[in-house]
């Protein structure tokens, strides 16, 4: 990685949170929750390789590739591929059970899949036991506005917090519908197409699933014509913390992708550059003021050297100054720009919806 930490940072909520296995779970579970708007499901099954068996791998691969580069890729990247799939979303369209004609780039559905997506990563890493306080995940999902530019969405219509988001599931969840194409998509599920080099993992898929539709709230399973109890809820919470806790045992090799170890990498780095431009810490200011200038405590060498002058091959100096005002909001020009050209939206938070509580 470049000293473009791209849209998020290794001072921000997103690097802290999205690089655990765990997370998978989420994003089975935002796919579930995603189907339950009736027009954004008919859109994507008519335009979407999920129909088609043999081609539903690459797919996936594109869509696990999109997230990934939205996350850990430079600014410029990420406003490559955001380009990319805005021309793609603008060029499909599909008929509604009516026979009404819509475009996918709708921002109803936009909004309704990045909700979705955003959602079921807070809900995930709040029951798993990660360390996950509220203010991190308001943070988190405040971050996510500029996942939601990329596609397309006016970052100040998209919610910038849980209870935003809460607020927009209350309003809109009584429009979600479980229709044929969303039933049909839970079911195909269960028997994903992969590779054949990948199909041991056919035998964890339908628990995996199950987790992610178990975590569902109340009414998005019921929807689905599954009951929606709160003893589920509790079970769902505690297999969840099982689980995470299982994936904490693999060694870090294992445990996550050559692109996330090395943005924890970076991370460490960039807390240690963040740990030594605190010196002195508090106790040693006291003394500064007893003791006076001539007599205050003065650094080791190992706490005053800079770590670009470390070996190895990264350098977090600039990294650390362009993230040290509020600790994530580095390349706010490109950012802010970035916003700035996106299309459509317009004035107005949305409104937000809550799921069940567990």
């Amino acid at each position: 990685m470049s000293d473009d930490d791209g849209l998020f940072g290794p001072g921000s909520a997103t690097w802290h949170l999205m690089g655990e296995p765990i997370l998978w779970v989420a994003g089975i579970r935002a796919l579930y929750l995603q189907a339950l708007h009736p027009r954004t499901m008919r859109g994507t099954w008519q335009n979407s390789a999920l129909v088609h068996r043999h081609e539903a791998w690459a797919r996936f691969v594109r869509t696990t590739e999109f997230v990934r580069i939205r996350t850990y890729g430079s600014t410029a990247e990420a406003e490559r591929i955001g380009r990319r799939v805005r021309k793609i979303h603008a060029t499909l369209t599909g008929v509604d059970a009516d026979g009404t004609e819509f475009r996918l780039d709708e921002p109803e559905q936009l909004l309704w899949v990045h909700c979705a997506e955003v959602e079921s990563y807070v809900d995930i890493c709040r029951r798993c036991g990660m360390d996950a306080p509220p203010d991190r995940l308001d943070e988190f999902v405040d971050e996510q506005r500029r996942s939601a530019a990329l596609v397309g969405l006016d970052p100040q219509a998209v919610p910038g917090s849980v209870a935003e988001l809460d607020a927009y599931y209350d309003e809109t969840r009584r429009r979600a519908r479980a229709c044929d194409e969303a039933r049909m998509s839970l079911r195909m599920s269960f028997n994903p197409p992969f590779p054949p080099a990948l199909v041991p993992l056919k035998l964890v898929t339908p628990a995996l699933n199950i987790l992610a539709f178990a975590a569902l709230p109340r009414w998005a399973r019921k929807l689905y014509g599954a009951p929606g109890s709160a003893v589920t809820d509790r079970a769902t919470t505690v297999a969840l913390r099982g689980l995470y806790q299982a994936t904490r045992l693999a060694p870090a090799r294992l445990r996550y992708t050559p692109t996330v170890r090395q943005a924890r990498q970076i991370v460490r780095e960039y807390e240690r550059q963040q740990a030594s431009d605190a010196w002195p810490p508090a106790d040693d200011q006291d003394a500064h003021a007893r003791l006076g200038p001539a007599r205050s405590p003065q650094p080791s060498l190992a706490g005053a050297e800079s770590v670009s002058e470390r070996p190895g091959p990264l350098r977090v100096n600039q990294r650390a100054g362009r993230n040290r005002s509020n600790g994530h909001e580095g390349n706010v020009a490109a950012r802010t720009e970035l916003a700035a050209r996106v299309p459509g939206g317009g004035g107005g938070a949305a409104r937000r919806h809550r799921g069940d509580p567990p």
